[in-house]
């Protein structure tokens, strides 16, 4: 996994992701969700759409929905925490 096994390159390739104009497809999928609706009543189908779209394994995609889901439909900022992952002037860099 390239965010435990290359801290030094997360936090350039997480830039460079954060930077790229939003999937507007995917921010369609998660304001209708027209991917669980097309599996809708299969209990396993319906896990399985949201395994694919908020995936563990694969880090950047998973925090790149959440960002979409947090900036689109929280429209809220999160607040920063004393245990972040980055300091104040990496927080500040991805911000931007």
């Amino acid at each position: 996994m390239l965010w435990a096994g290359s801290p030094e390159l997360s936090l350039p390739v997480w830039a460079l992701i954060s930077k790229l104009p939003k999937n507007e497809s995917l921010i369609d999928n998660l304001r209708t969700l027209k991917f669980i609706k097309d599996v809708s009543g299969d209990q396993a189908a319906v896990k399985a759409a949201w395994v694919s779209l908020l995936e563990p394994q694969a880090i950047f995609k998973l925090l790149y929905c959440l960002n979409i889901m947090q900036s689109e439909f929280m429209n809220v900022a999160l607040p920063q925490r004393d245990d972040d992952l980055y300091d104040d002037d990496m927080n500040q860099e991805l911000a931007q």
